[in-house]
């Protein structure tokens, strides 16, 4: 049976479904709402054509230096408002 991706328009959730393709889903089986579904479109993806594949560790220390900016700028608000009479 194929996988199919769905987005929810009533609620914002993005789900799978297996199912024929005969069929069609009209609804989430746990919404309890009126669901609005669209069918998100998949393509299959080739590995062999991406010219530059990130790193596992390249995400971890880019969300590292991003932490460590925020931080910084933090202690700088904080210091600023420290001496303000």
């Amino acid at each position: 049976m194929p996988k199919y991706a769905y987005h929810c328009k009533t609620c914002g959730e993005d789900f799978h479904a297996f199912h024929l393709m005969s069929e069609k889903l009209e609804k989430k089986d746990d919404c309890k709402k009126d669901c609005s579904l669209s069918k998100v479109p998949s393509f299959p993806i080739n590995l062999n054509k991406i010219d530059k594949v990130k790193k596992v560790g390249d995400l971890v220390k880019q969300h590292i230096e991003e932490a460590r900016e925020e931080i910084e700028k933090d202690k700088k608000k904080l210091k600023e408002e420290e001496y303000k009479p």
